[in-house]
């Protein structure tokens, strides 16, 4: 993709991509902040381990329900959009009549699973 962009589009487009990845880790070190006590159900602390991967839309939308919040609530904390929840949700987007699928990133699991264990933490 990078050499078929003109270099000032190549930047910006760079640019985009790593201010939404900066945003998302600065998300997630503010949820750690309070996830990384070890006075949640398991008692352990929240480290991230992509050994855990599991990007099904049924594990996603399993994340969101346990969270008990709104998707635009949740994705407001984790620093995406209201639109890539909802892609996740629905595992697809279509774009000009074109279907592609769509997976949630490791990055974005962590973020939920530690709502997750937040939300859990309050409830109790």
């Amino acid at each position: 993709m990078r050499k078929f962009l003109r270099p000032q589009c190549r930047e910006s487009a760079e640019k985009k991509i790593m201010t939404r990845h900066l945003s998302m880790i600065r998300a997630i070190y503010r949820i750690t902040a309070n996830a990384s006590r070890p006075n949640f159900s398991s008692g352990r602390q929240m480290t991230p381990n992509a050994e855990l991967y599991n990007p099904s839309t049924e594990y996603a939308d399993k994340l969101v329900t346990r969270i008990g919040q709104t998707p635009a609530w949740i994705a407001k904390r984790i620093g995406v959009t209201d639109r890539r929840i909802r892609y996740i949700l629905d595992g697809s987007r279509t774009v000009k009549g074109v279907t592609s699928p769509i997976q949630m990133t490791y990055t974005e699991q962590f973020a939920l699973e530690c709502l997750v264990a937040e939300a859990k933490a309050k409830n109790k």
